[in-house]
């Protein structure tokens, strides 16, 4: 790998992480990932839509990156594809390739209703559990 596709590589992979990138991937792919039940088979009208809304994101997000590092599009994708690093192939094929590939997109927002409905149903049986706790408690404090 060319030194100036080693710096690129660095660059991309702590661009990946930092919040300039999660915080707006991680909003959009929160706000959105309810449309997407992996139980329905067809794909509906409104996850084109999103689709396009999330190329946008991505796209802009990665051209102003570009801009400001002043590298370009080819310097970028060699980095992206050069394999050196499990960690930005990883990140590039959940979310650039899901620019393009509608399939890699569906699953990534699936996974994303997946987690948000473990994470409630989490919180719901943590709450509860709680609530029955107390219960329990000033029942017991009633006794004595």
């Amino acid at each position: 790998m060319s030194e100036l596709s080693e710096w690129v590589f660095e660059s991309v992979l702590q661009y990946l992480k930092c919040p300039l990138w999660t915080t707006p991937i991680h909003n959009f792919l929160d706000e959105h990932c309810h449309l997407f039940d992996s139980e329905e088979q067809e794909n509906k009208l409104e996850y084109t839509s999103t689709h396009n809304e999330f190329r946008a994101l991505v796209d802009r997000l990665l051209t102003d990156f570009l801009q400001e590092l002043g590298v370009s599009t080819e310097a970028f994708m060699e980095a992206c594809t050069s394999g050196c690093n499990a960690e930005l192939s990883e990140m590039v094929n959940e979310y650039i390739y899901a620019l393009d590939d509608f399939p890699s997109f569906r699953a990534l927002m699936e996974k994303k209703n997946v987690e948000m409905e473990l994470d409630a149903m989490y919180e719901y049986a943590k709450y509860s559990n709680g609530a029955v706790a107390e219960d329990e408690e000033a029942d017991e404090d009633e006794r004595f």
